[in-house]
């Protein structure tokens, strides 16, 4: 039998009346109101859930609840929350016991998304996909291609688009069959910190005059909160997979132009996204007589490259045309003159949705960014997708 979480917030009015459930807002737990035969994940923000109160809401932490009430810390299962005329929030025990149950912003969920082993047909790696469960409906938010082999990313898969929040139409939304079956993988975001200090290593032995601000950082390969809207809270634990070393100007001016130009073209429709990096990002030898560097640092036991080009391959979800390939070049040594590291035939201009950005993305200072056709740069960059016909 589910727990009762009886929470009250004052006086309430008798026009919509609302219960707020407060919790920590950097691990939120999912919450669901039924609505007829459906039911609806609420938005979570600012660390707090609302629902009117004459209903009731349910509660769901795949890695378990805690802090919830005072007389109990941890619960695995799905717990039930509702109001009452009281002053304080209350919790009731199945034997029908009350206690006065926290909701000061303690109540955390320690994990909600997890990877599933699944097959993906685009994938000739390993295939994860990461979300989570409410009862036996799978929520997939991303699927990722990984290399086990060297514990790095091929590439990121998401779709972007108008997205029901109704639990009963996840399944619609496109991405692989995840059953209570699936095997469930971890993946180790413990060393970041080390990666981190790797990284800021290899780029202060490179670039010594830059050794107070370092051209390359550790961030999002994509970003949660721009494209997952209402979901994106459930990002807490995909950040190994999804990091990469940027080089800042890139990141920070025109890829992130780049991702606020999707996100507008996908308010009418619904669009597949693949992102990943390829090549490797070399600097020139002090004596300027030698070859050029290649710029990497260590994972663990793994050289990994700092890579010269970051990808996104966008088409639209009903498969219409090919889509393109937008890519990003990741090096502050790349000569706008020069035409050697433009793989394929530009076609930025041919975009319409890409006229905001035209001014300005053939600045080097602010990231080169370049557009191809998927069918001439599938088979140049490292970790593309396998598409047929393409």
């Amino acid at each position: 039998m589910w727990r009762l979480l009886i929470l009250s917030l004052g006086v309430l009015t008798t026009l919509a009346a609302k219960c707020t459930l407060k919790f920590d807002k950097g691990r939120p737990g999912i919450f669901v109101q039924k609505f007829g035969s459906n039911r609806i994940i609420l938005s979570v923000k600012d660390g707090e859930v609302s629902w009117d109160n004459r209903a009731q809401i349910e509660g769901y932490c795949p890695g378990g609840f805690s802090n919830y009430a005072y007389s109990s810390n941890d619960d695995t299962g799905p717990l039930t929350f509702a109001c009452s005329d009281s002053l304080h929030a209350q919790y009731r025990r199945d034997d029908n016991n009350a206690d006065i149950a926290r909701n000061h912003g303690s109540l955390s969920c320690t994990t909600t998304s997890t990877y599933y082993e699944v097959r993906i047909p685009t994938c000739n790696k390993k295939g994860l996909a990461y979300g989570f469960f409410i009862g036996t409906q799978a929520v997939v938010l991303a699927e990722v291609c990984y290399n086990l082999d060297l514990m790095q990313t091929q590439y990121l898969h998401y779709i972007i688009g108008p997205r029901s929040p109704v639990v009963e139409s996840q399944s619609t939304n496109g991405f692989v069959n995840v059953t209570r079956s699936s095997v469930d993988v971890f993946i180790d975001n413990s060393n970041l910190q080390d990666q981190t200090d790797s990284l800021d290593l290899a780029v202060s032995v490179a670039f010594p005059q830059n050794i107070d601000e370092p051209l390359y950082k550790l961030d999002d390969l994509i970003s949660p909160s721009k494209f997952w809207r209402a979901f994106h809270p459930y990002f807490n634990d995909f950040i190994s997979v999804n990091s990469i070393p940027w080089w800042k100007p890139l990141k920070y001016f025109n890829w992130g132009s780049l991702e606020d130009a999707i996100v507008r073209l996908s308010k009418n429709e619904t669009y597949d996204v693949f992102a990943g990096t390829s090549g490797n990002v070399v600097y020139p030898s002090n004596d300027k007589c030698s070859d050029p560097y290649p710029l990497t640092y260590k994972v663990e036991s793994h050289d990994r490259n700092i890579p010269l080009y970051v990808w996104n391959y966008i088409r639209k979800k009903d498969l219409t045309d090919d889509g393109v390939v937008v890519i990003g070049i990741n090096s502050p040594f790349f000569d706008s003159l020069s035409k050697e590291n433009i793989i394929c035939e530009d076609i930025c201009d041919k975009l319409p949705w890409f006229n905001q950005l035209n001014k300005r993305r053939k600045m080097p200072a602010l990231g080169f960014l370049f557009c191809c056709k998927p069918g001439d740069v599938k088979d140049k960059l490292d970790g593309f997708p396998v598409i047929q016909n393409l």
